[in-house]
This record gives structure tokens, sequence and C-alpha cells, in this order.
């Protein structure tokens, strides 16, 4: 489930969104990037009920994923305006940040 603390989209302080209604759901089976840069432009995402229901036209969501493979969840970002997401240097900074997340949690694991 997803919660959100603040938000400018459609969405109110406390609302919980199903995780299987997201997109970032679709990352657990098939780690890789989600990159949007102008969803109801977007040929794979225009009809997607989520961008619309929400209000969104830009997202990007990377998995963060353990060392033994599995996904822990993601570290995802989206704006009501379309934006330049497929810029490598953003994906390799985003990526170095689920490694960072994903390595901090197992660090605190272990720990438990």
């Amino acid at each position: 489930m997803c919660g959100v603390r603040r938000a400018a989209f459609g969405v109110e302080v406390g609302y919980e969104l199903q995780l299987e209604a997201t997109l970032c759901n679709g990352l657990r089976a098939n780690p890789t990037p989600i990159i949007i840069e102008h969803a109801s432009k977007d040929p794979v995402f225009w009809q997607n009920p989520l961008p619309r229901e929400h209000g969104f036209e830009s997202y990007i969501s990377l998995p963060i994923v353990f060392s033994d493979g599995s996904v822990f969840g993601t570290l995802c970002a989206l704006d009501v305006l379309p934006k330049k997401l497929e810029n490598p240097q953003m994906v390799e900074i985003l990526t170095i940040f689920t490694r960072l997340i994903s390595t901090t949690l197992e660090l605190q694991y272990s720990r438990t």
C-alpha cells in the first residue's frame, strides 16, 4: 500500500492507493525502470487510467533491489507537467540512490 504525505496532483493527505493499482507494482515481476515523460502522449501509457485520475504527466520509477535479487519497493517521482526524464545521468543518479537504499536496509535487517 502507498501512503501520501504531501502532493498537489489530485490526492489528499492520508489517501491510500492499493499497491496493485500502481504503476510501480509491475516492477516486482520485471524490475526495470518505468519512465514516462508525457503520459497523455505516451504510446504505452496514454490509456492507463492512473495518470488521468491523478493528473500527472511525467513519472519515473526504479526498483529497490536487494543483493539476493528480491525487490523491496521502488523509488519514484511524478509531476503534473511533462518532464524530460530519458536522461542517462539522472537515471544513473536515481539508480545509485536505489542501491544506497537497498544497502542501508540490508544492513539494518542484518543487525536485528
